[in-house]
């Protein structure tokens, strides 16, 4: 059974819309967005990326955001049932998640 659940880049280019026009529209570089399309993300993306760039492929962001937890559990299998978790927690709950780990990250 495959997962239903898109990866950040099958968002981007399902989209249709050019590198140029989202980095404009989401306030990112284009050589962002092409990594993100070509989902070479390590990390989640922060909370403000995530609602910029959900404006603009004119999506939620709980959508834009599962979709870069499904890029990084691809790229991180371990991570896989972690990340899958994450993405069924409210918002509130992620948000509060990623800033421990950034938190975390920065004391390293």
């Amino acid at each position: 059974m495959t997962d239903p659940t898109p990866t950040l880049g099958q968002l981007i280019l399902a989209s249709g819309r050019s590198y140029r026009h989202l980095a404009e529209a989401s306030h990112l570089s284009k050589s962002r967005i092409g990594q993100m399309a070509a989902d070479q993300i390590r990390q989640l993306p922060g909370p403000d990326t995530i609602t910029n760039l959900a404006n603009a492929l004119g999506i939620p962001a709980d959508d834009v955001e599962a979709a870069a937890l499904q890029t990084i559990s691809r790229e991180h299998g371990p991570l896989l049932t972690t990340a899958r978790r994450l993405a069924q927690l409210d918002p509130r709950s992620r948000r509060i998640i990623n800033a421990v780990l950034r938190a975390l990250e920065e004391e390293q």
